[in-house]
């Protein structure tokens, strides 16, 4: 396990770890309450109910009030270059990433342990309800219910899982929104549904400070200089590695010298921009707090 901003010699740490999750698993779980009966809607933002807040919503706050350090561990599924994951370490989160595909792991053969992580974030493969996929055959079928699956085996306190609109909302989801990239300081043009088990509000930038010629979407498949359903088609060429990583929310020269040119312009087009990953990150601070009954602030001062 990675530890962040760790102030103290790690045995000391591991002792002090010890000692609050031993304290954290003797608090008391009451039977949750229930916030509103039905669907609330609002937009295109829904929480389905009745919602109840996660039993153990309070261990978080726990840890924070208990730790001079900032340890909640995030689980991230189907990673590729993990930008969804890379958001919310910016955040202040420590994050472990999970079985990989091209690194030959298969998330259906892959099992998690209850109670070792705080929250579980992914985006499985979307080709088969995503438009901009029409044509290209899906290879790995629906994988929606494997990150059902291991959400049930890892017990968190919080979810977020990140598709296309079309995709189905999991069937555990108490919350669910498609939201604009762009509307959070991404630029891009990009829709994408979030769904987990708590009601976030993810806080947009101010209208006048988002990019004021933001591009189409950025795809998966910017390499190819015949598809038309590409965000390079408003450049009138091929976007660069350097251009889409800029749309990303990544710095210009980041690299991922392993991977082939196709599989580097698609671990970065099936992402989500940092900017909007951050968004939801911050709001999920928000949300376990509100849960748990203390301040987000309790998540630190993390910039």
């Amino acid at each position: 396990m990675r530890l962040a901003r760790v102030s103290q010699p790690l045995g000391q740490f591991q002792s002090l770890w010890g000692s609050v999750r031993r304290s954290v698993e003797r608090l008391p779980r009451g039977p949750g309450r229930t916030i509103g009966p039905g669907v609330i809607s609002s937009g295109n933002s829904r929480v389905i109910g009745p919602f109840r807040p996660p039993e153990s919503a309070q261990k978080i706050c726990s840890i924070l009030d208990r730790t001079p350090t900032y340890d909640v561990l995030v689980l991230s599924l189907f990673p590729g270059a993990d930008l969804l994951g890379r958001a919310f370490e910016s955040a202040g989160f420590v994050v472990v990433r999970g079985p990989e595909l091209m690194m030959g792991q298969d998330i259906r053969s892959w099992h998690s342990l209850p109670g070792k992580f705080d929250g579980v974030i992914g985006g499985p493969p979307c080709k088969m309800f995503s438009r901009a996929c029409r044509g290209n055959s899906p290879t790995q079928g629906n994988l929606i219910p494997e990150f059902e699956r291991v959400v049930a085996e890892s017990r968190p306190i919080f979810w977020v899982m990140e598709n296309v609109p079309g995709a189905p909302i999991p069937k555990a989801a108490r919350w669910s929104a498609v939201l604009d990239a762009w509307e959070f300081g991404a630029m891009q043009h990009r829709r994408r549904r979030f769904s987990g088990n708590l009601a976030l509000d993810p806080i947009p930038v101010p209208r006048d400070q988002r990019c004021p010629d933001p591009l189409p979407c950025v795809t998966a498949y910017e390499h190819r200089g015949h598809d038309r359903r590409k965000a390079g088609r408003a450049l009138g060429r091929r976007m660069t590695l350097a251009e889409v990583n800029v749309a990303m929310g990544l710095p210009a020269e980041y690299a991922t010298p392993c991977l082939k040119v196709e599989y580097s312009y698609m671990v970065r087009g099936n992402g989500v921009p940092l900017p909007m990953g951050r968004a939801i990150a911050e709001a999920v601070k928000i949300a376990v707090g509100k849960a748990g009954g203390a301040s987000g602030k309790r998540f630190g001062e993390i910039p």
